[in-house]
């Protein structure tokens, strides 16, 4: 993968962190920085603005700030900004082709329904040609960490893409990489009645009369 790593905003809250993990990833894989904002796609509060001109302004502005962050994080990168008057999921899916990773903002929520409640991380997450990261509001560092966990189900060109990709990712940011795979367990067999043992007791029987006895005439 040669492409740069793209880079969703919308200017909300969750934008700085995903611009930091985006920086952070172009800088360790020495590649240049995209960010795109849709002005057309605005969080609901700016899109109530009824003039297109406020609308680009404040999207100019969150480009600019976002420039700032990622160039204050890491001076040397380069960076490309896009102010983009298409649909954000439109834009983002058409330019994931010619990207090596997409990074989204996710806001803060508790588990990983939550993770992806984004209507915008969910039609990207479904048509997107590279891998995508979510990173959450309240993310504070950037980066994987000290491990990389890869999860692998099907064999074959899928499998071996995510593989190549945790590879990369755990050798550029020098981490471990933790391989899981799962497997449905097997079906318990059902246990077999047990035969029934005898109880070892008899069940008394009436004998003969005088049988068993001795009698002696005198």
């Amino acid at each position: 993968m040669g492409g740069s790593v793209l880079v969703g905003l919308d200017g909300t809250g969750n934008s700085e962190p995903a611009v930091r993990w985006g920086a952070e990833e172009a800088a360790v894989r020495h590649l240049p920085l995209r960010l795109l904002h849709s002005w057309v796609s605005q969080p609901w509060s700016v899109s109530l603005v009824p003039e297109d001109a406020d609308r680009r302004r404040y999207g100019a502005e969150v480009l600019r700030r976002a420039e700032a962050v990622a160039r204050d994080l890491h001076p040397g990168i380069a960076v490309e900004v896009e102010h983009v008057a298409e649909e954000a999921a439109d834009a983002l899916a058409d330019r994931s082709g010619e990207s090596t990773l997409l990074v989204l903002g996710s806001r803060g929520h508790d588990d990983i329904a939550g993770f992806l409640m984004g209507s915008v991380s969910l039609r990207v997450l479904g048509r997107a040609e590279c891998p995508v990261v979510t990173v959450r509001e309240e993310e504070s560092a950037v980066g994987p960490g000290p491990e990389v966990v890869v999860g692998v189900q099907e064999t074959g060109a899928e499998g071996d893409a995510v593989l190549a990709y945790a590879f990369t990712t755990a050798a550029v940011h020098r981490a471990d990489l933790h391989a899981v795979r799962a497997r449905a367990p097997r079906p318990r067999a059902t246990p077999r009645p047990r035969p029934r043992r005898p109880s070892g007791r008899c069940s008394p029987r009436s004998s003969p009369r005088g049988a068993g006895s001795t009698r002696t005439s005198g």
